[in-house]
């Protein structure tokens, strides 16, 4: 699909103009680079082509910029999505962002629907256990730690659909990401089906029901 291909920083406004503004401003408020923004979008058209049942989840929303990402892509999916974004905010010492200025970002500033969009504040052992209710077609973890990573697989991995998408931003720089990462995944499993994107997003796909007789 010639929109997942183009990564030339002097195309996407030609081409992906759309993506092209959300950028801009993710960027502001996001410390993932451009590339990986360019991944994580991609791996959004995907589900969207392949029509992968479910809604958009981020666990670790920061200031909200790749969460702007998702919300704008899940406003114009074919698919009802929701989006759902977790982080504790000031319960961190000290903060590494306000709830307040993220929830003034998603809804006053872009005016995403409150209804669609869910930012839930909290520690993700104590937030995330029974939300969200439905199925998951994309998880993007952009937390840090073994702690942190391996609570939001353990809580949410199993609601991914069959064909959607696991990303990892912080898999390249946090050992503590990898071993959790590295545990959810059989060894011969993750040879396989774990790719790399830069130096530090990593991301895999649920693997896909087989048809009766169908070799995996």
């Amino acid at each position: 699909m010639f929109e997942e291909t183009i990564l030339s920083r002097r195309l996407v406004p030609a081409f992906k103009p759309k993506f092209h503004r959300v950028m801009k401003q993710a960027q502001r408020f996001s410390m993932v680079s451009k590339k990986r923004m360019q991944s994580l979008w991609r791996l959004l058209c995907r589900v969207e082509r392949d029509r992968v049942p479910g809604d958009y989840v981020e666990l670790g929303a920061a200031s909200g910029g790749t969460g702007l990402i998702l919300c704008a892509h899940a406003r114009d999916a074919t698919l009802e999505r929701q989006v759902w974004m977790y982080d504790a905010f000031e319960e961190f010492d000290p903060p590494s962002a306000v709830h307040r200025e993220v929830h003034d970002l998603l809804f006053e500033v872009n005016g995403f629907d409150p209804g669609r969009v869910h930012l839930v504040k909290g520690f993700f052992d104590a937030t995330v256990g029974g939300r969200p209710p439905r199925p998951i077609a994309l998880l993007h973890i952009d937390a840090s730690g073994y702690e942190a990573v391996r609570c939001g697989l353990d809580l949410l991995e199993s609601l991914v659909s069959p064909g959607g998408w696991l990303v990892f931003d912080n898999y390249g720089v946090d050992e503590g990401v990898r071993r959790a990462v590295h545990e959810s995944l059989a060894e011969e499993a993750r040879e396989v089906r774990l790719k790399r994107f830069g130096h530090t997003q990593a991301y895999f796909q649920c693997a896909l029901v087989l048809r009766t007789g169908e070799a995996e």
